[in-house]
C-alpha cells in the first residue's frame, strides 16, 4: 500500500483526471478526485484480475488508462496500460507462480504497455530477462519517513537493551525467504559474539539466539519509530528490486551496512556516491567496518532520497 498511497498523494491537484482505485484495504487519505472501491483477491483470482477482470470495470467506469500494482497488466486492447513493475523475483525466482508471470510479460506483455521500474538496474535485469522492444521508465518511489509524533510502542523494547551496546535493525520480516539470506545475519551474530552488539530483528522466530532479538513484524509507524531508536541498519538480501530500508535507514539519519550483492551496483550508478551506505562482503569485514561506526550526517537540503516520480 505504501506505493498506491503515493501515486494517489501524488495526484491530489490533478482537477483533470479523476481516478477509480480498487484494493483490498483503503488509502490512508481522501481525497476528491478519487473513489475507492474495495477489492480483495488471493493467488490464482488476483491474476484473473488484473489479466481479465479489471479491464471490464475500466469499461464500465468509463477509464482510459489502466495503472497496475500487479507488474502485469490486462491482457486485453486499451490505448493506455501502465504496469509498475517492482517485483524482480518474477525474473530472478523459481516456482510456477514466477514462470508464469515472467511469460505473460514475455509473449504478451509489449503491446501498449508502459513498465514502470524503479532503478536502472531493474530495468536492465527486466531486459536481460524479457528482452528488448518494451516501453520502460525509470520513476524514484521517493522516501516517505513521516510519522506520528508518538512514540511507537517498539521503542520501549529498545529501551530495555544495554546502552553500551550497539543496536542494529535487522529488516527482515520471513526469514525463510532465500534472498533475504538470513544465513548471513546468524553467521555475523555468532561472529559478533562479546562485541557488545545486538541485532534487531523485525520478524517471529523460536529461534533462541544471545544477541539477536525477535521483536515481530512492525507496522508502517511502529518501523520509522523504531529507525529513530538503534544506531544502524544491517542488510543482508543476495538481490532486491531496490531494497527501500536502506534509503529510510539513510534519511533518518543512520548508516546502513549492506552486503555487496549485484543490486547494490546499480544503486551507485543511479545516485553515484552514497553517503552512509557501507558496502561489507563477509564477517571479518563486517566486524572490521562496524569498528569504525560513526554516525550519518544526510544534508537535507541537497536530499536527492525523499523527492518522487509518479509522472505516469
Amino acid at each position: 500500500m505504501t506505493i498506491l498511497n503515493g501515486f494517489i498523494e501524488s495526484k491530489e491537484r490533478d482537477k483533470s483526471n479523476h481516478y477509480i482505485v480498487m484494493s483490498p484495504i483503503e488509502p490512508k487519505k481522501k481525497y476528491k478526485n478519487v473513489t475507492w472501491i474495495k477489492k480483495e483477491t488471493s493467488g490464482i483470482a488476483t491474476l484473473l484480475f488484473t489479466l481479465f477482470t479489471s479491464w471490464f470495470y475500466c469499461k464500465f467506469y468509463k477509464c482510459e488508462k489502466i495503472v497496475s500494482f500487479s507488474n502485469i497488466n490486462t491482457l486485453f486492447p486499451l490505448k493506455y496500460k501502465v504496469s509498475y513493475f517492482h517485483n524482480i523475483l518474477i525474473f530472478e525466482g523459481k516456482g510456477v507462480k514466477y514462470f508464469i508471470l515472467r511469460n505473460i510479460i514475455k509473449y504478451f506483455g509489449k503491446k501498449s504497455c508502459v513498465y514502470i521500474v524503479q532503478t536502472s538496474y531493474v530495468k536492465k535485469i527486466f531486459i536481460e530477462a524479457a528482452g528488448y522492444g518494451y516501453n520502460i521508465k525509470i520513476c524514484w518511489p521517493g522516501i516517505s519517513i513521516h510519522a506520528p509524533k508518538s512514540k511507537a510502542s517498539s521503542n520501549s523494547y529498545i529501551n530495555k537493551i544495554d546502552d553500551g551496546k550497539l543496536k542494529i535493525l535487522v529488516p527482515i520480516t520471513n526469514i525463510h525467504l532465500v534472498h533475504k539470506n538470513f544465513e548471513l545475519v546468524q553467521s555475523l551474530a555468532d561472529f559478533l559474539a562479546g562485541n557488545n552488539i545486538v541485532l534487531i530483528v523485525t520478524a517471529d522466530s523460536n529461534l533462541k539466539l544471545s544477541n539477536i532479538n525477535f521483536i515481530g513484524m512492525q507496522s508502517r509507524d511502529s518501523y520509522l519509530a523504531l529507525l529513530d531508536a538503534v544506531d544502524a541498519t544491517l542488510i543482508t538480501s543476495t538481490f532486491e528490486t531496490l531494497c527501500l530500508p536502506i534509503f529510510e535507514s539513510l534519511v533518518k539519519n543512520k548508516p546502513v551496512y549492506v552486503y555487496d550483492a549485484p543490486y547494490v551496483d546499480g544503486l551507485f550508478d543511479d545516485f553515484g556516491t552514497i553517503p552512509g551506505l557501507i558496502r561489507f562482503n563477509n564477517e571479518e569485514n563486517l566486524k572490521l567496518k562496524l569498528s569504525n561506526f560513526s554516525k550519518v550526517d544526510i544534508d537535507f537540503e541537497g536530499d536527492v532520497y525523499s523527492p518522487a516520480n509518479w509522472d505516469f
